[in-house]
């Protein structure tokens, strides 16, 4: 969409949320869009938008959440990145491992 400088700024969360709305995305898939976002926003603090700053705010992330909280927060900035034209700049989403077992207390058992 835009060739300019990379940047995260209120008004182009807002340009981007719009374009999401319009694509008939739920309400609280926006709501969550826009807080991750936002919080990229204060991270960066008037820093520049490049691809190490973006993998240092991913480290950030993954010594505070679960992985699938990194993957679903990075999902929302890789949609930003693209909207933007700025696909270089996506950063990686985490591998998880998904348990390929059932715990045998969740399993049915004859009676059930």
């Amino acid at each position: 969409m835009s060739k300019k400088h990379p940047a995260v700024t209120i008004t182009m969360i807002d340009r981007y949320l719009t374009h999401l709305r319009e694509q008939e995305r739920s309400a609280a898939t926006l709501q969550k869009y826009r807080h991750d976002l936002n919080e990229l926003c204060g991270y960066l603090h008037n820093a520049p938008l490049n691809k190490s700053t973006l993998i240092d705010w991913k480290e950030l992330l993954i010594s505070k959440y679960a992985p699938a909280t990194v993957n679903s927060m990075l999902i929302a900035v890789n949609g930003y990145l693209r909207f933007y034209g700025w696909q270089g700049l996506s950063v990686k989403l985490l591998k998880v491992q998904k348990a390929l077992l059932i715990d045998e207390s969740k399993e049915l058992t004859k009676a059930e």
